[in-house]
């Protein structure tokens, strides 16, 4: 990779390189041959590493990946490189470093997180660009979840408190062995039971009491002492905790009973807040709905994102807090991946309440309760804004000038090809000017790279305000420019425009304390049809450029015209 020129007009904010843009990124960026060897690797790759860039260059990637996920790495590199230029989704992989650099048996293993973009066709790259995350925290939070919701099982199929689900009919929906145990049936006894069956006759006013105040919202819960009937008969006192689901209409879906020894209550109660504790504090985004999509709960890092209060959810569905075109993408792509695996991991877009897009890389998956029923879905977004950036920037500079901004070469012709066939479809023209700076190696030689530099970015504003509406205006390097101009009206339009440009640029222009005078030279090409491309007017163009620096420099002079004609 090359560095461009970091300077820019006096009073002005200076463009920095490319280079040093890289250097200041907290994420990895290296670029690959097809091969895996490292061709260019940026600061965070050094810090991340501990090994000196200059000791990376030259030698091969995959060798740092864990031998585990290797085969993973090359198969991923493989595919990047055969399947053409573009942009290949994430992929994680494990990276074991001692302080040389080297996978090394017996170092913690750190995650990183790889997207690459394959550049091996663009000349100024010649590779493959690989953007990387040190993403050891979000593997060990998602190993984390995983454990929580291993123990969330746990807690409810072996947990000692009798656990039920109760439909709001009072049918017995689901409970553990403890409540099973508890109440001295089995589970497939229990579920269909009906609540009463349980029920100490002498509390069932003050229970029907309650359960009316729960349907009504009086009250949201109830905890206290109970007695439960045995199943043989005797009397088993337990503390009692009911509580009530809604659904999105507000009617009750279902209750939740919980049974435990008094001796026991403060020990559930200690396991609930602990998972709370972990979920407030984690630095991911997760949320957590319904079967049907109805959000629950969302955790700090998600409110404070998306600008909720605590227990504040005004859009209550999960789709409700994506951007339109991830919305777009539910139907057709995720819903089927996630219904037919139980999980769907990708990128989407979320919409705070202002109104701003937060691209994030996201987990969603489903849980199954005892009955292969969706319980919970879950979603767990990391925000990937600062990774977007980076490749954003990235691949603007594969298309344009660092230094005045104007399209490249590259992008030009890109253009210039679907111009011509849209002209080869309406039955019009493409022109093409060819600009070549007069005099600049003077400004260069008298005033240094400096100044040449600031006079270059004056001469692409001028070019941009000089051309038609429509017009593509490119920098080729050094102080050449190009003109892509579309269904010209003839020859004495493009000779009108090379007047413009001409007396514009022969402006003198100031430069801070410097005053530059600089001229140009142009040659047009004009053609359309099947036998026409971007590359044979440029050539032509070229011709008529160089007939016109002949003929005295200053001048414009159009490709198979018997007589030049002379600007400026």
């Amino acid at each position: 990779m090359t560095s461009q020129s970091s300077y820019a007009p006096s009073g002005t904010t200076p463009v920095p390189t490319a280079s040093a843009l890289l250097d200041h990124l907290s994420d990895m960026v290296f670029v690959v041959d097809a091969l895996g060897t490292l061709c260019y690797a940026n600061a965070a790759c050094e810090s991340f590493l501990g090994v000196a860039v200059c000791d990376l260059l030259g030698t091969n990637a995959l060798d740092l990946v864990h031998p585990d996920d290797r085969g993973l790495a090359i198969e991923a590199l493989g595919e990047t490189a055969a399947k053409g230029p573009g942009i290949r989704e994430p992929m994680n992989v494990r990276v074991a470093v001692n302080n040389q650099g080297q996978p090394a048996d017996g170092q913690p293993l750190r995650f990183i997180e790889l997207v690459a973009n394959n550049l091996l066709q663009t000349p100024s790259v010649r590779g493959i660009v690989i953007c990387a995350r040190d993403v050891t925290g979000r593997a060990e939070f998602a190993a984390q979840m995983a454990e929580i919701q291993r123990r969330f099982e746990f807690s409810f199929e072996r947990a000692p408190s009798g656990c039920a689900v109760i439909a709001p009919d009072g049918r017995i929906m689901r409970v553990n062995p403890a409540m099973a145990a508890l109440a001295g049936y089995s589970a497939e006894q229990l579920v269909g039971m009906h609540i009463v069956e349980l029920t100490h006759p002498s509390e069932l006013e003050e229970e029907a009491a309650t359960a009316v105040a729960l349907v009504d919202a009086t009250i949201d819960h109830d905890s206290r002492e109970r007695c439960v009937k045995h199943a043989d008969g005797h009397v088993v006192r337990v503390r009692r905790t009911l509580w009530v689901v809604r659904g999105e209409d507000g009617e009750v879906d279902l209750f939740n009973c919980e049974l435990v020894d008094i001796s026991e209550h403060h020990a559930a109660q200690e396991r609930v807040i602990q998972l709370s504790e972990v979920l407030e504090s984690s630095p991911e985004i997760v949320f957590f709905t319904d079967a049907d999509g109805r959000i629950e709960y969302v955790n700090a890092r998600a409110r404070n994102l998306l600008g909720l209060d605590e227990g504040d959810r005004p859009r209550d569905s999960l789709e409700a807090f994506l951007s339109p075109a991830s919305v777009e993408r539910v139907a057709p792509e995720i819903t089927p991946e996630i219904l037919a695996n139980g999980v769907w991991i990708g990128e989407l877009t979320l919409l705070t309440s202002d109104g701003e897009e937060v691209a994030v890389a996201a987990t969603v998956q489903l849980h199954y309760n005892a009955h292969n029923e969706v319980a919970l879905i879950s979603a767990i977004a990391h925000d990937i804004r600062d990774l977007k950036a980076a490749q954003d920037l990235l691949e603007h500079q594969a298309t344009h000038d660092v230094l005045t901004l104007l399209p490249n070469r590259k992008l030009f012709q890109e253009m210039g090809d679907q111009a011509l066939a849209r002209a080869d479809r309406d039955g019009t023209t493409v022109a093409v000017l060819f600009l070549d700076l007069d005099r600049f190696k003077h400004v260069n030689d008298s005033y240094g790279h400096p100044i040449g530099d600031q006079l270059l970015i004056e001469v692409a504003a001028r070019l941009r305000d000089s051309v038609r509406k429509g017009d593509v205006v490119a920098r080729f390097g050094g102080d050449e420019f190009a003109i892509c101009c579309e269904h010209p009206a003839g020859q004495i339009e493009m000779l009108d425009l090379a007047q413009r440009l001409t007396a514009s640029l022969s402006t003198p222009a100031q430069l801070g304390p410097i005053t530059t005078n600089v001229g140009v030279s142009i040659g047009i090409a004009i053609g359309a049809g099947n036998r026409v491309t971007i590359d044979t007017l440029l050539r032509d163009a070229d011709v008529a450029l160089y007939q016109a620096k002949e003929r005295g420099r200053g001048r414009a002079v159009i490709f198979g015209a018997n007589t030049p004609v002379e600007v400026g």
